[in-house]
């Protein structure tokens, strides 16, 4: 097989992730020709990649076929950090006018014209300016756009503000830097500010706002014309900036200066900035001696004896002050000598995250981490990277800074990895030994090393700096490690591959990759964006991107860059093929920009020969939905958790689910606020294990409008009207996370108006939230209905309003047919097991079933929370009900089995006499108990704090009575007449004879708040049909089931979900195998067993030997009888599973021949081979598992395979 290294393309991408690259020492010459902008800033947003004709390296992105093509041609093209965090973009076009010399023709820049795009590409605004050069001034040097775009921080009005930095040469030859302030769309700069930017930092605490502190830097005439013993001729000066008021910019809230000649290294930082819960912390950071004891004797290298770094700290006392005071300086002795140079600075590691918070200290005080940089050669070192805690508050003078942890020592890179879910943060270092390399991944908390890993991975696969964390499914992770070599197939084409190894460096599996033909270098991009399975098309099979050098000809010696997008296999089908382009010239970067918004663009920038930049942007994914059109008729079919992404780019088409889909280690982030009118039908498949972030699955849903009724009576909307917009249903969501970020949020809805939603049902449900939130949807207007769903869920709020169905309901839509089981706790009110509060004006809350454990602060309801008087009818309420906090302003818990607070009737308090209509009414509450923890306080009122009744927890009788008179000798206190009467709202309302009353003094009456007792042998179906007229069936109108506790009623829906792992089993003739039920969201119990049933649709292809209880599941074993395939179906109450069964003749494979075949045991998925390497090869030859004595194949799927061990040799099958 011809072999082939792919390098080349390695060392560049290197840059993008090597933390230290470049971190050299501070040589001589540096000081005297600094390059223009030294400290300028760069876009936080994407990961940049460069492609030159001697190296190539990139980052990444996909596009979309046919691709929506933007295009941008320009000097330059740049990005931006926009004021809300999305990535813009720039071009910039220099204005050159050409001065012809004697011996030459030189090109003078005397102008600039910059256009800036947003995330999607469209125009916001240009610049167009001349460039006048001052007296002592040459010639522009050169012209840069701040990364940084803002608004109101330099003035008071909206536009985006833009800042150009601009360095002229000048007779001293040193560079003259100012900066120019643009508003987008106005001719002339708001402002000029001596310098350029080097820091922006928002401490805004929430997404909307905008508090940022901008610093810049001016070298200016120094006020410290001796450091020790060297002469300093220039001082850096730092001002930072607080935004403008209405009057306009201030002066600097800051003021620091740095003598040039204490500069700590070429790559130093000298000032770093960063934010702590919305406090700014800046930190100045230099030598307090030049480095070296002479600067200006080339021939003394020594350094200077008994230096140090200095490091000052520099703060607000709280995030609501603009006062910045000194915290503290702290000094950091750099230990360097003629025989041992090494360098200390701060910005080697990870730059302003250098100046750290939160990872190293739990109160909120500052860490360094301090690069040292040691010399082993001319041009090599080695670095060591410590924390260091500074000195304490209030040292003013080089107090000593205390080193607390170690994370490296004498290492040649590091690579930061991507964080995963329930794992500590790691970085891999690598290590230069004297024959080899040594890889280690170092835990970023505590500096330990977790795992190492030899460069010899067996077989032909290596160890390389080509490293990313990838999570896998019931958590932990593999490392995803980029080959560097590879070979040539039969067809010539080459072929490499990316090793996932498992943490203790054996291999899990391997993806081949081939890169076609003609092919001299190529790198693989590993960066956790790039390894999205559903980046750059919607199967569930991971694509790779990857910088190919391919020969312009068989047998040319010369070659051309080309990006290829190719999934893992053994042909070469790429889904994205790019090379050089005859008038746009060759790729010169590449970018993923945007991947967490709505338009996630892959930036293709080329250069031709006269240095112009073309910017060409796609969208991805590169392919989408292999079937559909979207339409009504033809809708989308989402196969994968990567189709539920184009939700929100497809936001007016119609969807449905395939199959199940399993969503594990998927996360949907939820950013933007997109409005969905199309529809989605699950078709009653299951999604499970799926995580949302941020907002609702659809932030807004809106569906066809519905006219009012003419009697305004929202029962009588017309709903036979088939709607088709607006409209999810029949999904099961099964371990669903939601971690909601915004307010009034749901998993499935945050505002839905003129919706459907019908049949969702979530099985174990974990909700968090710091706001409202809801187990379906955030809020429900305009005529939305929500039925026939449930949700099984333990939802946790911080502060916020929750309800285990909808969060708030008003303007007719209403809610029928749902259920909530589990438990709710949140540290706010209006807390609901169906609705956290309805209004007025909302629709019924009717014919609702619960079964929790329920928790909030005050105004806890078993149905709802709060209610304007909608109508509550027909509800059964089982578990508990907890109010923690008395009202803020007097009035008791508000705690009810049905209702919390019953907002009232003001109509009938105005008119005694006035009829009113019953709105809560035909309600049986089971729970076993409604408590109060909390302080009541003392009464203003008779009556006042009286708030917690098995119905409804406070009514109009717990209002203010209107006073009569104040008495004078009590501080005016008012003189209260007669309360108010009992609500007539009530009616019907029944509570189970084991709960007994709250309020013994209330009637024991279906019209009070404490509802009638029921006697105890009441409860049965024939009292919920004919007492409390509820419907049995199966449909939202009749929703009550036949089965079941007769006396406890569910709805006909609620059942336990019955699921079969595996789904499809193969078996040999006369072997077995196991198939294992389970429920979701809770455990299969004896009393469900006796509902426990299954079906073989061929028995004579397969049999049930045996069934057994095993920890909540049931363990079900089934025999091969002859060959076939045939279908088991299980049913356990209503729910039901099934799993396919093939049968094969011959599932075992003997021993091939190999020396010492004995020496190699099979023990289930574990191989053994003592004293040997180990190494197992699937039937394509390759490697997919290796390791020392022993190997589990427990990652590895069903099939063949061939174990090497020394020089045995064994085939065997894996089941």
């Amino acid at each position: 097989m011809k072999k082939f290294l792919l390098t080349g393309c390695a060392a560049a991408l290197m840059a993008s992730f090597a933390l230290p690259a470049g971190a050299a020492p501070l040589a001589k010459s540096r000081f005297l020709n600094p390059e223009p902008l030294h400290y300028a800033p760069k876009a936080d947003g994407p990961r940049f990649a460069t492609v030159t004709p001697e190296a190539a390296s990139m980052a990444l992105r996909p596009f979309r076929a046919p691709a929506p093509e933007q295009t941008a041609t320009s000097d330059n093209f740049g990005y931006l950090d926009s004021p809300k965090g999305e990535i813009w973009f720039y071009t910039l076009d220099l204005v050159k006018t050409e001065v012809k010399h004697e011996a030459y023709t030189e090109s003078l820049v005397s102008g600039f014209k910059v256009t800036v795009f947003d995330g999607s590409f469209n125009e916001i605004g240009k610049i167009e300016d001349s460039v006048e050069l001052q007296e002592g001034d040459t010639k522009v040097a050169q012209i840069g756009v701040g990364a940084q775009v803002t608004q109101k921080f330099f003035n008071y009005d909206t536009s985006y503000e833009i800042m150009i930095d601009i360095s002229c040469n000048t007779k001293e030859y040193v560079n003259r830097d100012y900066t120019l302030v643009y508003s987008l769309g106005k001719e002339e700069p708001i402002m000029t500010i001596p310098g350029y930017y080097v820091s922006a930092i928002n401490t805004a605490t929430d997404s909307f706002s905008e508090k940022f502190w901008i610093t810049f830097i001016t070298e200016e005439d120094t006020e410290t014309p001796a450091v020790g013993d060297n002469v300093n001729t220039m001082d850096y000066v730092l001002k930072t900036y607080k935004s403008a008021g209405y009057s306009g910019m201030g002066d600097p809230v800051l003021v620091t200066r740095v003598p040039g000649i204490t500069r700590a290294g070429e790559n130093d930082a000298i000032f770093l900035a960063a934010q702590c819960d919305g406090q700014p912390w800046f930190a100045v950071a230099h030598l307090k001696y030049c480095f070296y004891e002479d600067m200006f004797d080339y021939e003394n290298n020594n350094p200077t004896a008994d230096n140090s770094l200095i490091v000052d700290l520099y703060t607000t006392e709280s995030k609501f002050s603009s006062n910045i005071t000194h915290y503290s300086q702290s000094a950091i002795p750099t230990g360097a000598t003629a025989d041992n140079l090494t360098f200390k600075y701060l910005g080697g590691f990870s730059y302003n995250d250098d100046l750290s918070f939160g990872r190293y200290t739990l109160d909120g005080s500052p860490s360094l981490i301090v690069t040292t940089a040691n010399t082993v050669n001319a041009d090599s070192y080695t670095y060591d990277f410590d924390v260091y805690t500074p000195a304490a508050k209030g040292t003013e003078t080089e107090g000593a800074a205390e080193k607390k942890l170690n994370l490296a020592t004498g290492i040649s890179m590091c690579v930061f990895l991507a964080d995963v879910p329930g794992c500590a943060p790691q970085m891999m270092t690598v290590k230069e030994g004297d024959t080899d390399l040594s890889f280690d991944f170092v835990n970023l908390l505590n500096g330990e090393t977790e795992n190492s890993i030899p460069s010899s991975l067996g077989g032909n696969y290596n160890m390389t700096t080509s490293v990313e964390r990838v999570p896998v499914a019931g958590g932990g992770y593999l490392y995803a490690v980029a080959q560097l070599r590879g070979g040539s197939n039969d067809n010539g084409e080459m072929v490499t591959a990316v090793v996932y190894l498992k943490p203790d460096g054996s291999i899990d599996h391997t993806d081949l990759l081939n890169l076609g033909e003609y092919v001299d270098y190529a790198q693989i991009y590993i960066g956790s964006n790039a390894l999205d399975p559903f980046l750059f098309n919607l199967d569930a099979n991971r694509e790779y991107m990857t910088l190919v050098k391919r020969k312009d000809s068989p047998d040319s010696d010369s070659n051309h860059e080309e990006l290829v997008v190719i999934p893992a296999g053994n042909d070469f089908r790429p889904l994205l093929q790019l090379g050089p382009d005859d008038e746009l010239g060759r790729l010169a970067n590449i970018a993923l920009v945007n991947l967490e918004s709505d338009n996630p663009l892959l930036n293709v920038i080329y250069c031709n020969n006269d240095w112009k930049y073309t910017c060409r942007s796609y969208t991805v994914p590169l392919e989408l939905f292999a079937e559909g059109d979207g339409s009504i008729e033809n809708p989308y079919k989402i196969t994968t958790a990567g189709g539920l992404r184009q939700l929100a780019t497809h936001a007016s088409a119609h969807f449905v689910i395939a199959n199940d889909i399993d969503a594990t280690g998927f996360t949907l982030e939820a950013n933007s606020a997109f409005n969905f009118t199309g529809s989605l039908d699950g078709g009653n498949h299951l999604i499970s294990n799926l995580t949302v972030k941020g907002r609702s699955i659809f932030p807004t849903l809106t569906g066809d409008e519905v006219a009012a009724p003419e009697d305004g009576d929202p029962d009588d909307v017309d709903s036979d009207t088939e709607k088709t917009r607006g409209v999810v249903q029949n999904i099961r969501f099964v371990n669903p996370v939601f971690e909601a970020t915004a307010d009034e949020q749901g998993l499935v809805a945050g505002n839905a108006q003129f919706a459907t939603i019908r049949n969702i049902h979530v099985y174990g449900g974990k909700y968090n939230s710091e706001a409202d939130i809801a187990g379906i949807v955030g809020q429900a207007s305009l005529y939305t209905v929500i039925e026939e769903c449930s949700v099984n869920a333990a939802i946790t709020s911080a502060e916020g309003a929750v309800g285990g169905i909808v969060g708030n309901t008003r303007t007719s839509a209403s809610v029928s047919a749902c259920a909530f089981s589990g438990t709710i706790t949140s540290g706010g009110s209006n807390v609901g097991g169906i609705a956290g509060s309805v209004n007025g004006n909302a629709g019924a809350v009717s014919n609702c079933h619960v079964n929790a454990d329920i928790k909030g602060a005050s105004t806890v309801g078993g149905i709802v929370g709060s209610s304007d008087r909608a109508v509550v009818c027909n509800n059964h309420i089982e578990g508990t009900i907890e109010a923690t906090v008395g009202s803020r302003w007097g009035g008791g818990p508000k705690a009810g089995g049905v209702i919390g607070e019953l907002a009232p009737d003001y109509m009938s308090m105005a008119d005694e006499s006035a009829q009113v209509k019953p709105v809560v009414y035909g309600n049986y509450v089971n729970v076993a108990s409604i408590t109060f923890s909390g302080e009541k306080g003392e009464e203003e009122f008779a009556g006042q704090n009286d708030t917690m009744h098995r119905i409804v927890g406070m009514t109009i009788v717990n209002n203010e009575p209107e006073p009569i008179g104040y008495d004078e000798d009590n501080d005016w206190a008012p003189i209260y007449g007669d309360p108010y009467t009992a609500d007539k709202g009530l009616a019907n309302n029944y509570a189970s004879p084991a709960l007994a009353i709250v309020n013994a003094t209330i009637a024991d009456d279906a019209a009070s708040t404490e509802g009638k007792t029921l006697g105890e042998d009441e409860a049965g179906m024939d009292f919920f049909m004919e007492t409390l007229s509820w419907g049995y069936g199966y449909s939202a109108d009749e929703p009550w089931s036949y089965t079941g506790n007769p006396s406890a009623p569910s709805l006909y829906f609620e059942s336990k979900l019955l699921l079969a792992t595996p789904a499809e089993v193969e078996v040999g003739v006369d072997e077995t195998a196991s198939i294992v039920l389970s429920v979701a969201g809770g455990e299969i119990s004896d009393e469900d067993v006796e509902g426990f049933s299954f079906d073989c649709t061929d028995e004579s292809v397969v049999e049930m030997t045996d069934m057994a209880m095993e920890n909540g599941t049931i363990v079900i074993t089934v025999k091969g009888l002859k060959a076939g395939t045939a279908r088991i179906n299980f049913s356990l109450g209503n729910s039901t599973a099934s799993v396919t069964v093939t049968v094969s003749e011959k599932s075992a494979i003997d021993n091939i021949s190999g020396d010492n075949a004995a020496e190699i045991t099979v023990s289930g998925r574990e191989i053994v081979s003592e004293g040997n390497m180990i190494e197992v090869y699937n039937v394509s030859g390759i490697l997919v598992a290796s390791g020392r004595d022993n190997v589990s194949l427990d990652a590895v799927a069903q099939g063949v395979y061939v174990v090497r061990a020394g020089s045995a040799v064994k085939k065997i099958a894996i089941r």
